[in-house]
């Protein structure tokens, strides 16, 4: 169906003017026509022309005329509706513009038409038809051949237009594909842990201030290396028992026995480490010759930092040195009575020649 809102507007007002003043000569009007290739289908800027002359009975164009009239005819896409849109001028009155629409064609041209026809001569739009322009009749042959072409053209064009929203897709398709595998491969690389390496250690060296005398140290444990980084260490301590006479008269024999949990950066491809640690463990005491023979046991707890630098002699074996401070959080004391016998000390130290067995657990 065709919108009829100009339509009932249109023709109220120009019978209005035409009777309000008869015309003595033919109206005429200046014209511009825009038509799409799928709406030439239906008409074309020549067929459309004759027709309008037609229906007022002589050709009405002429190129000065003061009236202008302007004439779009398109196809929406989305809905396969035709749509025109009329403009009219008169000299210095304002423009007016018109729409029309409909699901058929030629309804859209008969409409088309007689706004056109109204628009220029509202009388003899209403009379019939008398007017045939001799001079254009073999316009019709050409007519028919232009509307078969526009319609190849037309079915080419939109081949070609299906074909490009084909090629699109695809390489839609494929750049969403090639997105989705960098967004896996970004995923995978952020949660992939680094190269795990797995280290085996026996050390020996002697530890400072724990006791009167500097004693012996020994001890094991094991480090997790992640890539070239960072470490976790795990080491269990001991310092062999030292037995040294008090002023008292008795002798007492003291050891250690502490783990030390470390945390690691790596430098220099795991050649050189600065660790933060923190000791855990036990000091024991024996006393002999004070009358009664005693055994006690004292917490033990510090906190410190560690450096260590070595080199790997193969890709399993190597040896390295470490040096350990640590602030002891936890003292203890032994007593005779009220005479103290010893106190720990508030600090320790130690120095180690450490040997390595390294085993890549990932790579």
């Amino acid at each position: 169906m065709v919108s009829v809102n100009m339509l009932a507007v249109l023709i109220p007002c120009a019978f209005k003017e035409v009777y309000a003043q008869q015309p003595a000569e033919a109206t005429r009007a200046s014209l511009a026509m825009e038509i799409s290739e799928e709406a030439r289908v239906c008409v074309s800027p020549d067929e459309l022309r004759e027709r309008v002359s037609a229906r007022l009975g002589y050709d009405p164009f002429l190129q000065d005329a003061p009236l202008a009239i302007r004439v779009e005819i398109a196809v929406d896409g989305a809905d396969k509706i035709y749509v025109a849109t009329i403009s009219t001028k008169r000299q210095e009155s304002p423009p007016r513009e018109r729409a029309l629409e409909s699901q058929e064609c030629q309804d859209l041209i008969d409409a088309v038409v007689f706004a056109m026809a109204l628009a220029i001569d509202p009388v003899r739009s209403m009379q019939p038809a008398t007017f045939k322009n001799t001079a254009r009749e073999p316009l019709h042959k050409s007519i028919t051949s232009a509307r078969q072409a526009a319609l190849n053209a037309a079915s080419i064009s939109e081949a070609m237009r299906r074909r490009a929203r084909s090629s699109d897709g695809a390489a839609s398709t494929s750049a969403r594909t090639a997105q989705e595998a960098r967004r896996a491969q970004e995923d995978a690389a952020r949660w992939k842990l680094p190269p795990l390496a797995l280290q085996m250690i026996g050390s020996a060296g002697a530890r400072f201030a724990e006791m009167p005398t500097t004693t012996a140290d020994a001890g094991a444990g094991f480090e997790v290396d992640f890539g070239r980084k960072y470490r976790v260490s795990l080491d269990l301590r001991n310092t062999l028992p030292a037995r040294y006479e008090t002023v008292y008269g008795g002798q007492i024999t003291l050891s250690t026995r502490r783990t030390d949990l470390g945390i690691c950066r790596l430098f220099l491809r795991g050649l050189l480490a600065t660790c933060a640690m923190t000791s855990v463990g036990a000091y024991e005491g024996r006393g002999e010759g004070f009358g009664a023979d005693f055994k006690r046991r004292a917490g033990l707890f510090g906190v410190g930092a560690s450096a260590k630098a070595g080199w790997m002699f193969t890709e399993r074996f190597g040896v390295r040195l470490s040096v350990d401070g640590a602030r002891m959080l936890s003292r203890a004391s032994w007593r005779v009575g009220d005479e103290i016998l010893h106190t720990t000390p508030g600090w320790s130290a130690s120095t180690q020649l450490q040997f390595v067995y390294r085993l890549q657990l990932t790579k």
